[in-house]
């Protein structure tokens, strides 16, 4: 079984850190092939008192495979596919453990929801299986637990008309959109999945000004629209490159949107607002849905309700993210829950805060007692440590 320590050559290039604004240090890098060798990696780090990790905080880490070539695998099995993010860097763990949210979500749900069956290896070493019939709380528990503007005054017109588009009723869910805000711009984009009679049926070109077919791209095969997804994804947050940034993110449901005078009040924050750095931005992303046919208590990512995420951004490529550009962050949040509190009780797991407070709650929210009950019972000694995980009641 592969494996490194820090020093070695290896361990440089197997622990690739994505955040550099909060370094992590394995003690040790293992690639397990087998649920065997997970079960005897597990074992080994309680008997010696380490933490474990799947490829994410601290201890030992065990090194999970990417989603590779699973939508050409599908696609090529008879045309099949299946609901996963966007972020080409998160592997198949992050995808399927703490949602999943990409261009299919709203039509089908999150890649978390597809999982029926799985096999795992518990903080006691032994492998077992979880299904709705047979450790369904284990099953639960996994899906969902992994842990300057120059056009203000347009730019904010445009996002009122965007939110009130996507809490329409009746909204197509083959439809997904974003809601981009940039250093110099602002971008709105979407993606249907069907034919030219439902596109002209979402009434765009009345619904936003300057829509034009000029600016419509047609996408004839599956597999080459998951590409164009993640590779316009990727070129915009510069790819694969490791670098310092922080970010933060809030949920609005049907009932809790931004009020007029808060979208107003937030362009002129983005347009007047020290953000220390170039390098940030603030996304709207469309999801509701099939993700909301599930109850909030069917898997323990809980935000059902949400109708769409805000996530803000920011990074410095040339060191640590400065204070200014955390308080520019942390202002946007301040902004807008004074106004809208109940978007505070949203935070999405793939968008982790580690400078939250509470962190746990808005995480896991109405699901969060349940998971801790678990927690004592499976992992007493906190073997799957994390910063923001899960932790064990106190007696």
């Amino acid at each position: 079984m592969p494996q490194s320590l820090p020093n070695d050559l290896y361990g440089v290039t197997a622990v690739r850190e994505y955040n550099l604004n909060f370094p992590v240090t394995p003690a040790a890098v293992t690639l397990p092939e087998t649920s065997e060798q997970v079960a005897a990696i597990v074992k080994c780090a309680a008997e010696y008192e380490y933490k474990a990790q799947a490829k994410s905080g601290g201890g030992i880490v065990l090194g999970i495979m990417s989603l590779g070539d699973i939508d050409t695998l599908l696609y090529n099995a008879g045309g099949r596919a299946m609901s996963h993010g966007i972020c080409p860097e998160i592997r198949a763990g992050g995808h399927l453990t703490i949602g999943g949210l990409g261009l299919t979500s709203r039509q089908w749900g999150m890649a978390l929801d597809h999982i029926e069956e799985v096999e795992v290896v518990l903080p006691d070493s032994s492998i077992v299986r979880a299904s709705e019939t047979e450790n369904a709380d284990l099953l639960f528990a996994v899906k969902g637990i992994r842990l300057s503007w120059v056009v203000q005054s347009r730019g904010r017109g445009l996002f009122r008309d965007w939110q009130d588009f996507a809490l329409s009723e009746n909204l197509s869910r083959k439809f997904t959109s974003d809601f981009i805000c940039l250093q110099d711009s602002v971008i709105l984009k979407g993606v249907l999945i069907g034919f030219n009679e439902e596109y002209n049926s979402l009434g765009l070109k009345h619904r936003f000004s300057g829509s034009d077919s000029s600016k419509v791209l047609v996408l004839e095969d599956w597999l080459g629209t998951v590409t164009y997804v993640i590779d316009d994804l990727a070129v915009r947050l510069g790819g694969s490159m490791s670098t310092y940034f922080y970010a933060k993110s809030l949920g609005f449901t049907q009932d809790t949107p931004m009020p007029s005078s808060t979208i107003t009040n937030l362009f002129t924050y983005l347009d007047k607002t020290p953000k220390g750095t170039l390098t940030w931005f603030v996304t709207f992303s469309l999801v509701g849905g099939a993700i909301n046919d599930y109850p909030k208590n069917a898997t323990a990512y809980p935000h059902r309700g949400v109708m769409y995420w805000m996530q803000s951004f920011a990074a410095n490529v040339l060191g640590p993210v400065l204070d200014k550009s955390y308080d520019f962050l942390d202002g946007i949040n301040g902004l807008i829950t004074r106004d809208v509190p109940g978007s505070a009780g949203h935070a999405y797991l793939g968008c982790p805060d580690p400078r939250m407070e509470s962190a746990e709650r808005a995480y896991w929210g109405v699901n969060l007692g349940r998971l801790e009950e678990m927690k004592g019972v499976f992992d007493p000694g906190d073997v799957f440590w994390n910063p923001q995980g899960v932790g064990v009641p106190v007696a």
